[in-house]
């Protein structure tokens, strides 16, 4: 199975304080399957983590995000031009450019994540 990991699970796992730190990590120890992370969640999280820990709670998680138990998608030219007619449909809503990201991708390379 394929997992996409997203910015809220990447920084809650991250920041001890955070109130699904103690699910995020179990969560994190029992997952089975290629866990794809999408590149434009990496500049939130470590923003994020140093915003609320420090500098070096965000380079450990990238540090994480980097070894072989993630694997680390961008995005396509096609991916952007389906993000942007999401956020265009769906304007009210105000999904930002990463919230948007997992939606955007083409119905073939969600399918397809782990390739």
């Amino acid at each position: 199975m394929t997992i996409l990991i997203d910015t809220s699970f990447l920084v809650a796992a991250g920041a001890v304080r955070d109130k699904n730190h103690a699910l995020a990590r179990q969560t994190m120890r029992n997952l089975t399957g290629i866990r794809v992370v999408p590149a434009p969640v990496l500049p939130e999280m470590f923003y994020l983590l140093s915003a609320r820990v420090d500098f070096r709670a965000a380079v450990k998680m990238f540090d994480l995000v980097r070894t072989g138990q993630f694997q680390i998608v961008d995005l396509t030219a096609e991916d952007m031009a389906r993000m942007k007619a999401i956020m265009d449909d769906y304007e009210d809503n105000a999904f930002d450019y990463v919230d948007n990201h997992g939606a955007g991708r083409t119905p073939e390379r969600r399918r397809n994540l782990h390739l």
